[in-house]
């Protein structure tokens, strides 16, 4: 049973499993809820700037056919909507 032991714990050196980020479970809350408020998804989303820029080039890619460039969180999460922004 040690030997079992002790191979479990060699196997798990060197591997790290990162937390999940409060960031994706406050989103995952607020996705949740039965009538997800848009602005508080913003919100969200606006705390981080990987995901902010994301969102930014997605709304502005040539696929939305947008007439003029976004640039603001929460008008590119009310033009997008909660299903696209939650995919």
């Amino acid at each position: 049973m040690i030997q079992l032991e002790e191979q479990t714990e060699n196997l798990m050196k060197g591997y790290f499993i990162p937390p999940k980020p409060e960031l994706l479970s406050d989103l995952h809350a607020a996705a949740s809820r039965a009538e997800p408020d848009p602005g508080e998804v913003a919100e969200i989303v606006a705390r981080d700037v990987g995901l902010s820029a994301a969102v930014l080039k997605t709304i502005n890619s040539p696929l939305f056919g947008m007439r003029r460039t976004i640039s603001d969180i929460r008008q590119a999460a009310l033009l997008l909507g909660i299903a696209e922004l939650l995919v």
